[in-house]
């Protein structure tokens, strides 16, 4: 693991549970009050029984997004403001992400800490569902939003404008643009947990993840260093599945997924419209013709329980004499158990494209 990951991670605070010094706000440093995205993505603050403050956005009018440790069971916990307007609304159910780990985060590695809100009773505003980015490229900015008391006490909502330090599948982390983390600025702090991640996407407002952890500057205990964030991207199949279970289909078809972004020349996007595929028996499985990076075109087995795509050998040394798979594409190798549960360990590598179906003219 990289040792400033490391150092980062072992300093991390948990945001709904630790303290903040007296005159800390949610979000240190010079930030503005208030939620910049105003057009009807609607930020929330959910306290508990014990008064602990965690934040979260809203996905529909009763389904709210925060983190996983904001949303533990056997706590009672209420909505009490929407942007600046003070509501009351009791939480009727928590539901955290199946890859959460608690054991994972109380000693600090990264976990899907995530979860969902459902609540007793509708929003008494109209809510627009945000669409989920793929995962940011380094250097990005995002905008954090989240609630806290302020210095006498009072909550809060404010926002911050962060810099992408690093970004993975399981953790983003954010800094200050201008200090780096090396000294206190802009972050997450106390009462953030579960604050939106937001940027904008061709004019549209897109969520990056939610707010997790924070440290200190020159990555000690506590705020004003680095602000760690869960990717929603990820687990978009997750929150798809649990708002079509809790609010139905019309809900669950708002929440759209972002085209992941690419860092070489821009490719023409396929229409999203769904077409029909012909599959065709191959001895007792179903298989798929698939053309792959525009090379060739082999028939696929359909598995719906994969993750992973799969070549032959003979088919990867096709694609690397054709030019479509250069030794960039390359990114490891990952082991897999197989349905007679023999282990083996394959090299992974980035493709262009897939198409099912028929050959593209």
């Amino acid at each position: 693991m990289d040792t400033r990951l490391k150092k980062a991670l072992l300093a991390a605070s948990l945001l709904g549970c630790i303290g903040a010094s007296p005159a800390a706000y949610a979000i240190t440093g010079p930030a503005p009050p208030g939620n910049p995205f105003d057009d009807a993505y609607h930020v929330v603050s959910i306290v508990d029984d014990a008064r602990k403050t965690c934040t979260g956005i809203a996905l529909s009018k009763s389904v709210v997004l925060t983190t996983a440790h904001c949303a533990a069971p056997g706590i009672a916990r209420r909505v009490v403001a929407i942007d600046s307007m003070g509501i009351n609304i009791r939480v009727k159910s928590g539901f955290a992400s199946p890859d959460f780990d608690a054991t994972a985060m109380r000693e600090h590695r990264a976990t899907v800490d995530l979860g969902l809100l459902l609540l007793e009773f509708p929003l008494p505003l109209f809510v627009y569902t945000p669409m989920i980015a793929p995962i940011p490229n380094i250097g990005d900015q995002s905008v954090i939003v989240g609630y806290g008391a302020d210095e006498v006490g009072q909550v809060a909502l404010r926002s911050a404008s962060l810099q992408v330090w690093a970004a993975g599948q399981r953790q983003i982390r954010l800094v200050d643009p201008s200090l780096k983390g090396k000294s206190a600025g802009l972050g997450g702090c106390t009462g953030d947990s579960g604050g939106p991640v937001l940027t904008r996407l061709d004019g549209k407002v897109a969520l990056v993840g939610v707010v997790a952890w924070s440290t200190g500057p020159g990555d000690q205990t506590g705020c004003g260093g680095l602000t760690g964030v869960i990717p929603a991207a990820p687990s978009k199949a997750w929150l798809y599945d649990t708002l079509l279970q809790l609010e139905g289909p019309a809900a669950a078809a708002k929440l759209n997924i972002a085209p992941a972004r690419t860092t070489g020349p821009a490719k023409s996007i396929q229409s999203s419209v769904a077409s029909s595929v012909s599959m065709k028996r191959d001895g007792g499985i179903f298989v798929v013709p698939v053309q792959i990076n525009g090379a060739l075109t082999l028939d696929f087995a359909v598995d719906s329980g994969a993750s992973d795509v799969s070549v032959p050998a003979d088919v990867f040394s096709t694609l690397t004499r054709t030019g479509t798979v250069k030794s960039a594409d390359i990114i490891g190798k990952q082991s897999y158990a197989l349905a007679d549960r023999l282990d083996i360990s394959i090299g992974h590598f980035h493709h262009s494209d897939f198409e099912g179906g028929r050959p593209r003219r």
